[in-house]
């Protein structure tokens, strides 16, 4: 009943690393919550792990969830109507902090639930890679992220009432040799069902 904040609970998380899939289960039943601004953006996440989570189950948790927030569409404030575009640009802070640009357009529009076709391209702010759990960096000489989906949204809730979206993107990283770049590829397939 609280435009402005979201309570969940948390299923069974699952990973298909299998070391990780046992520890994954402490967190069957777990709360959590989002807080939001005007236009359905979230700016909070709240995640209350179980006393017995270990820490790298907390951790895919959390990844996993703020990964699927940062990828929220925003609404406009002011009215719009089938065909409306916008542009979304907002900081990432991760290993790497980014500039996300998302460009929405309204394909369609019955009632309450609007349906948006979402092209995402992000671009790091500084070529550092912050190594997680560390306070080494490496340096960030080429990288790429960018993709496209679909969301339905219910404006009488503040989760999609679905969406599939996919990006896909490379990095290269550089430590004390210049010789041995590391290069990653990277997929993200994101969905609400």
């Amino acid at each position: 009943t609280d435009p402005k904040n979201l309570e969940f609970t948390l299923g069974t998380p699952t990973s298909p690393d299998g070391a990780l899939e046992p520890a994954l289960a402490a967190f069957d039943g777990a709360d959590g919550g989002v807080t939001y601004a005007d236009g359905l953006a979230p700016t909070e996440l709240r995640i209350l792990p179980p006393s017995d989570a270990e820490d790298p189950a907390t951790r895919a948790v959390e990844q996993s969830l703020v990964t699927a927030f940062t990828l929220a569409v925003p609404v406009p404030t002011t009215a719009i109507g089938p065909g409306a575009k916008w542009r979304v640009t907002r900081t990432v802070s991760s290993a790497t902090t980014l500039t996300q640009t998302m460009d929405v357009t309204v394909t369609a529009w019955e009632g309450d639930r609007l349906t948006v076709s979402v092209s995402v391209d992000e671009t790091p702010v500084d070529p550092i890679f912050r190594i997680p759990g560390s306070n080494a960096t490496l340096d960030l000489t080429r990288y790429r992220n960018a993709g496209t989906g679909s969301v339905t949204i219910d404006l009488t809730t503040l989760l999609p009432a679905s969406a599939s979206l996919k990006l896909q993107g490379a990095r290269e990283l550089v430590g004390t040799d210049p010789n041995r770049p590391i290069l990653q590829h990277t997929t993200l397939d994101l969905a609400w069902t």
